[in-house]
């Protein structure tokens, strides 16, 4: 059975939802004002051409855009936006929804070992920051946790037979 992270998967630039089977938009083919409110809301992530947006998110973009003109004429800069989502409920590293699946909370207080290595793990695959909504599908949690524990294992195998210096 194969990995249930399909390479093919294209992930909304802001809320990671999976897009492929969704209606979605290229980021910088946007209206430059939209792209730049997108932009600053994935900071310090870059938008590059073949990332896409959501219809949720650009919907949202839109009119936070449209306010912003609203409420300061001939200002196209009003000030920072806070980050909006599309999806909520997404799995953050294969973007599947989490409304009816087991999930996970990647930050929690008083975390394990093993715990702060899985958002250790999580933390070098996204290039965003991870805060305190963000969740795991039980899919993911266990495949980095079963990484996780075989990188554990190579380790003191190695160490044990001192071949730490060849595998790593």
């Amino acid at each position: 059975m194969g990995s249930r992270v399909n390479p093919a998967r294209i992930l909304c630039v802001n809320c990671n939802v999976c897009v492929n089977k969704l209606r979605r938009y290229p980021a910088l083919a946007l209206d430059l004002r939209v792209t730049a409110l997108i932009c600053s809301w994935v900071y310090p992530q870059i938008v590059l051409e073949d990332d896409y947006v959501c219809e949720a998110c650009r919907d949202l973009a839109i009119t936070a855009v449209n306010i912003n003109l609203r409420e300061v004429p001939g200002n196209e800069e009003a000030g920072p936006s806070t980050r909006k989502k599309g999806h909520k409920n997404v799995c953050l590293l294969c973007g599947c929804s989490l409304l009816i699946r087991q999930s996970n909370k990647i930050l929690r207080e008083n975390p394990t070992d093993v715990q702060q290595c899985v958002k250790n793990i999580i933390e070098s695959r996204v290039s965003q920051e991870i805060s305190s909504s963000d969740e795991l599908c039980q899919a993911c949690w266990l495949r980095i946790k079963r990484e996780l524990y075989g990188y554990s294992f190579q380790l003191q195998f190695c160490l044990l037979y001192g071949f730490g210096a060849y595998i790593f």
